[in-house]
């Protein structure tokens, strides 16, 4: 072994050159569609989708913005309810008080429990109440 001013060769430490990496550029599509982009922050559609005034919806949106109509409607499901109809009643008490989950056990197929709501109480504690000795 030669020693160089007294330190073995074996020994001496060699700089490690590490190779130019040049980035990776991601190469552009239709760079010629640029010039003709919507500015960042712009809309291509500002006034959004035309308006179909020949669809059914646009028609019940338009009777349904009369306040008449509206409350005809809301007068004859609330009619109904009285008369004893359930799924009126179920749509009452869904758009007022939210509907309830699907999660209540099902005690006897020929039992029907209708809950007239309580203020301050929801129809899922009223149930439980009403179920509580059926076991």
């Amino acid at each position: 072994m030669e020693t160089t001013e007294g330190i073995t060769q074996d020994l001496v430490v060699k700089p490690i050159v590490k190779p130019i990496v040049k980035p990776i550029v991601k190469q552009q599509r239709n760079t010629h569609l640029i010039p003709h982009q919507w500015p960042e922050g712009t809309s291509g559609n500002p006034a959004g989708r035309p308006i179909n005034k020949n669809s059914v919806t646009y028609q019940y949106k338009k009777k349904l913005a009369e306040k008449e109509t509206a409350n005809r409607i809301a007068q004859a499901i609330i009619d109904e309810a009285l008369l004893g109809s359930l799924p009126h009643a179920k749509e009452i008490t869904d758009r007022t008080d939210g509907s309830i989950s699907n999660n209540v056990p099902v005690i006897d197929q020929r039992t029907q429990i209708v809950v007239i709501s309580e203020k301050g109480k929801s129809a899922r504690d009223q149930i439980k109440e009403i179920t509580e000795g059926w076991k």
